[in-house]
C-alpha cells in the first residue's frame, strides 16, 4: 500500500467536511423558515457518504489489477482531481445549489446522492492505492456524522454566512497537498 494511515485519515476527513458546509446552510435555512430539521440527516448523510466510499474502493481495488505499471500516477492523478474539483466548486458557489430545504427522506437522500460523488472517486483513487475497507470508512461515517451535527447546529446558531464554503475550499487544498507530498517523496526515492 503506498498510501500511509495518516494520509488515508486526512483525505477521509477532508472527503467528510463537504457535509459541513452543506449541513450548516440547510440548518440556517430551516431556522428561518422555522422548520424543525431532524438529526436523521447526519445519519443518512453518513450511510450514504461510507456506501460510496466502499463502492469507489471496490471499483479501485478491481481496476488496480490492470493498471499494474500505472497504478501511483492513476490513483495520485484520481484523488488530486478530486481536491482540485472541491476547490473549484467552493469558488464557483452558488447558494442555490447549497442551501436546500431538507422536508422528507426523497430530498435527504438526494442531497446525499449529489454530495457522494467525490466520495466515490475518492474511493477509487484509494482502491487502486490498495486502500483497505475498514479504515477509511469508519473514519468517513463517524466525520460526515460530527460535521453534519456541527453543521446543522452552527447553521441555526449564526444563519447563513457565504463565507462558510471555504470550509470546502481548505478541504480540497489539503486533499490536494497530500498527494502533492505522495508525489514529491515518490520522485525523491
Amino acid at each position: 500500500m503506498v498510501l500511509s494511515q495518516s494520509e488515508i485519515a486526512v483525505i477521509s476527513l477532508a472527503l467528510a467536511a463537504d457535509c459541513f458546509v452543506t449541513t450548516w446552510f440547510s440548518g440556517a435555512l430551516h431556522k428561518k423558515l422555522g422548520i424543525r430539521l431532524d438529526f436523521k440527516l447526519p445519519v443518512i448523510l453518513s450511510s450514504g457518504r461510507v456506501m460510496f466510499l466502499v463502492i469507489g474502493i471496490v471499483a479501485g481495488q478491481f481496476l488496480s489489477s490492470f493498471l499494474t505499471d500505472y497504478i501511483f500516477m492513476t490513483g495520485l492523478s484520481v484523488i488530486s482531481i478530486v481536491g482540485i474539483k472541491l476547490g473549484v466548486e467552493s469558488l464557483r458557489f452558488y447558494p442555490e445549489e447549497k442551501v436546500i430545504l431538507i422536508d422528507n427522506y426523497k430530498t435527504a437522500f438526494l442531497i446525499t446522492m449529489a454530495g457522494s460523488f467525490n466520495t466515490l472517486i475518492a474511493g477509487t483513487g484509494l482502491g487502486i492505492f490498495g486502500s483497505g475497507l475498514t479504515m477509511p470508512s469508519l473514519i468517513t461515517f463517524f466525520a460526515v456524522a460530527c460535521f453534519s451535527i456541527a453543521g446543522i447546529l452552527a447553521g441555526k446558531a449564526y444563519g447563513y454566512k457565504p463565507s462558510i464554503r471555504f470550509f470546502a475550499l481548505f478541504s480540497g487544498i489539503l486533499i490536494f497537498l497530500v498527494m502533492l507530498r505522495l508525489f514529491i517523496f515518490h520522485m525523491v526515492k
